[in-house]
């Protein structure tokens, strides 16, 4: 059976280890809301879950004064043709960050990337 998973990475700032005395780190976004196992089944592409296809998706987006996802695009997906791009649009809906970041700034106007991998029996790298 053909499961699609999901990882996160924060497009952001150089990390701790590379921020100088002058250069603070970068603030760290809550999620709040992620999808569920049965909104990446829905979102899956029919045709790729079918012939076992496995692959990857990553998307870029805006981040709203309400933690939601905006103005998402496609980065890269792979193997193309199979809509694992378009799946990963869909998913964006199900995504979101808390107003406020644990240092209390606000994540309007951050970006976001998140990659998502549809692997297979449990191992996104298989």
């Amino acid at each position: 059976m053909i499961l699609p998973f999901i990882l996160l990475a924060l497009a952001q700032a150089p990390d701790a280890a590379a921020a100088t005395a002058s250069t603070p780190a970068p603030p760290h976004p809550i999620w709040t809301a992620l999808p569920s196992a049965r909104d990446l089944e829905r979102f899956y592409p029919a045709r790729a879950r079918r012939r076992g296809i496995t692959g990857s998706a990553t998307i870029r987006c805006s981040v709203d004064e309400n933690g939601g996802l905006v103005d998402c695009r496609v980065m890269s997906e792979e193997p193309l043709g199979w809509r694992l791009g378009e799946a990963a649009l869909g998913l964006s809906r199900k995504f979101r960050l808390a107003p406020r970041t644990t240092d209390g700034e606000s994540v309007a106007g951050g970006t976001v990337t998140i990659p998502l991998y549809f692997g297979k029996d449990g191992d996104p790298r298989r």
